[in-house]
């Protein structure tokens, strides 16, 4: 019966109400029969209804229609029970369609913000492993330096042995800020490729 035709649901809408209370006072069913003729008027090609404010008294409007639309306006205040329902009907379906496909496109949006935090989390920890191995191998490295550093001087000053005892915290302090700023410089890098 209503097809696509924005005019019936209007015709509904304008009223800023539910069936139950269109149909329970005359005005408001009457102000429905009229919107509601006025559609069926603009759609089989005839000429519309007038103009009537929701101020004015219905009873006034209807002065202004000649008989043949005053026939239509009495159909359709006879069946605005039926009407009614069925636009309400239409207008629930219409509304649920158009939440669904919201909430539709909201999951979609936030599954694919968590596939992007997944994709930059993978990156983080794959660099996080990258630096940790690093840093392992600079340590071993610097202990292989330290060792043959101290066998070199023991072996060429064998007085060496008691001062390397001596600065052995010193040298690991020393060794233990070497591998921070090595640590920091490698995130940083992580950080600015993964931005």
């Amino acid at each position: 019966m209503f097809g696509s035709n924005v005019c019936w649901q209007n015709a509904y809408k304008n009223l800023f109400a539910g069936c139950s209370e269109i149909l329970a006072t005359n005005d408001k069913r009457s102000r429905l029969a009229w919107h509601l003729s006025d559609c069926f008027q603009r759609d089989s090609g005839r000429p519309s209804f007038p103009h009537c404010d929701s101020k004015t008294p219905i009873a006034k409007c209807l002065r202004n229609l000649d008989d043949l639309a005053h026939k239509v306006y009495l159909e359709f205040y006879l069946e605005t029970n039926s009407i009614c329902y069925q636009l309400q009907t239409h207008a629930f379906k219409h509304e649920t369609e158009r939440l669904v496909t919201e909430l539709k496109n909201s999951a979609q949006y936030v599954e694919d913000k968590l596939d992007s935090i997944e994709d930059k989390s993978d990156c983080l920890l794959q660099n996080s492993k990258q630096i940790s191995e690093s840093l392992e191998s600079v340590n071993s490295h610097t202990q292989l330096v330290a060792q043959t550093v101290k066998n070199f001087l023991t072996r060429q000053w064998p007085e060496f042995g008691w001062k390397w005892k001596q600065h052995k915290h010193e040298f690991k302090v020393e060794k233990f800020m070497f591998q921070r700023f090595f640590l920091q410089e490698r995130l940083m890098q992580s950080l600015v490729r993964i931005g």
